[in-house]
C-alpha cells in the first residue's frame, strides 16, 4: 500500500501518495492514459502534470466498459449506460 508522502496539496488535504514511478507508468499503461511531468519555467523544482482527464466505466465483471471524456455530457451516456446495465 503506498505511503502519504510528507506534506500536502493545499487544495486537496491527505490526497498526495508516494507511488514508486515504475509503478504509476505500469499503470498509466494499462488504462491506457498519458501524463508527463512539466518542470516549472523559473523553478525547475516546481512542476506541473499534464494528463488525460475522464472516467471509466467498469462492467458487473470488473471490466472496463467505457472511457468517458471529461466535459461529455449526461445525455451523450443514456445510451451506453443503459446497454451497459442490461447486460
Amino acid at each position: 500500500m503506498p505511503q502519504p508522502i510528507s506534506g500536502e496539496s493545499p487544495t486537496r488535504p491527505g490526497s498526495l501518495l508516494k507511488i514508486p514511478p515504475v509503478e504509476v507508468a505500469a499503470v498509466a499503461k494499462e488504462f491506457k492514459v498519458f501524463y508527463e511531468k512539466v518542470p516549472g519555467k523559473t523553478d525547475p523544482a516546481k512542476y506541473t502534470i499534464n494528463h488525460s482527464a475522464g472516467t471509466y466505466v467498469f462492467d458487473r465483471g470488473g471490466q472496463i466498459r467505457l472511457f468517458v471524456s471529461n466535459g461529455r455530457g449526461p445525455e451523450n451516456l443514456i445510451g451506453d449506460i443503459k446497454r451497459l446495465l442490461a447486460e
